[in-house]
């Protein structure tokens, strides 16, 4: 009888975990991340900082420049979302235990679907992806930290700002108490005097950076690896 419960539990518990609930999204941007899986079939580099996550990553064309003196590897893909990112970690992460550290940004499961005025996923289940993602890289690289870079405040987003920065803060709260975890902020270089993201910081679209943004990122990423990275 202990059996078939404990059995019950472990079924209940596989059917409310992430990698179930959002199954749906196991083939998104398959071909992308198969893309970026081919750069790792011959890669050997060594002491680096991973970065993984969305388009913010993928259109850093700069990011070697910018983040110097540390060396850099960029694993983005247009479009990420958390619910989507689960179901690729294995493929993006395993090849790269030789990095330094891994740096994560992705911000976009907090969004307008299709025109609908509500929010697509709430804060808590992003916390709960995120953690997701977390166990997942404590896994396959148990001594490699983990860093999340903050969901930046964005004009075109600005109307979910204060879900996303709730979804900020959650994950802030628990990077600050969980081993080798930790949450690079970026709002605050984000907005002018007005309180409002500064609109040079942004290309044409208020979502994605500018060259002058990325250069605000890069600054405030270095800050948060200060004393940890170096």
């Amino acid at each position: 009888m202990k059996q078939w419960i404990i059995l019950a539990l472990a079924f209940v518990l596989v059917q409310c975990g992430p990698t179930y609930t959002y199954r749906a999204h196991k083939n998104d941007f398959a071909q992308e991340v198969a893309q970026l899986a081919k750069q790792d079939q011959t890669f050997s580099q060594r002491d680096y900082l991973l970065f993984v996550g969305s388009s913010s990553i993928r259109l850093w064309d700069d990011m070697e420049s910018d983040m110097k003196p540390y060396n850099t590897v960029k694993r983005g893909y247009g479009g990420a979302h958390y619910y989507d990112l689960i179901h690729h970690t294995q493929t993006l992460i395993t090849p790269h235990k030789n990095a330094r550290a891994i740096l994560c940004f992705v911000a976009n499961d907090i969004e307008h679907p299709w025109g609908d005025p509500k929010p697509k996923i709430t804060p808590q289940k992003v916390l709960r992806l995120a953690q997701k993602f977390s166990d997942q890289v404590e896994k396959l690289h148990p001594n490699i930290p983990l860093y999340f870079i903050e969901i930046t405040p964005s004009p075109s987003r600005w109307t979910l700002w204060p879900e996303i920065s709730q979804a900020n803060d959650l994950i802030q709260s628990w990077a600050e108490k969980t081993p080798n975890r930790f949450f690079i902020p970026t709002r605050q270089a984000v907005f002018g005097a007005d309180g409002l993201p500064q609109n040079h910081l942004f290309i044409e679209d208020g979502l994605h950076l500018s060259r002058a943004g990325y250069q605000v990122w890069a600054e405030q990423i270095k800050a948060g690896l200060k004393g940890r990275n170096d």
